[in-house]
């Protein structure tokens, strides 16, 4: 069974394993609490999951689903898919994909602005960010910022972003649209 632990964290016991898909690769909780939503690294889509009653629901998405994020507001969700260059963007309310985006090469990482107006995705194989506007669900901007870009953290003014191969950090300011 392909599950997710539920632990207590008063006793570190396992109380409950909640079924997933194939190689459950990324998994978030929403801001509400009420449900999760893990990626599916090998059946190309995510899982969400219920938390009261652990029922679930399977999305389709774009293939090799890596790191899920939830909007700050929790009714969207976004995942990096590697395998085809796209970004899924998902209505976690319909539990239904919205959009397919396609951005840079191996996209690995995709973190919503805290306005929740964009999201800004690491795209590792290019040595690029792509800014993508939630409204219009396409790219507006590609940013080069250097080889590997793996990890990413966005706040009201800057970005983060984490490279693999040089350990560096790159820093970009950010400004409003």
């Amino acid at each position: 069974m392909r599950a997710i632990a539920k632990i207590d964290t008063n006793t570190n016991e396992v109380v409950d394993r909640i079924s997933t898909g194939n190689v459950p690769t990324g998994v978030r909780v929403a801001p509400s609490g009420d449900y999760l939503i893990t990626s599916n690294r090998t059946t190309d889509s995510v899982t969400i999951t219920n938390l009261p009653d652990a029922s679930s629901t399977q999305i389709p998405v774009g293939a090799n689903p890596g790191r899920v994020r939830f909007s700050p507001d929790g009714t969207l969700a976004v995942t990096a898919n590697k395998g085809d260059d796209t970004i899924s963007l998902i209505d976690t309310k319909a539990k239904e994909e919205l959009a397919r985006i396609r951005v840079g090469k191996a996209p690995r990482a995709a973190e919503f602005t805290p306005d929740g107006s964009a999201i800004l995705v690491a795209n590792h194989a290019d040595g690029s960010i792509s800014v993508v506007d939630v409204a219009e669900q396409g790219v507006t901007q590609t940013i080069p910022v250097g080889p590997t870009p793996l990890g990413l953290l966005v706040t009201d003014s800057q970005a983060y972003i984490s490279h693999e191969d040089t350990g560096e950090i790159t820093v970009l300011k950010r400004t409003k649209a």
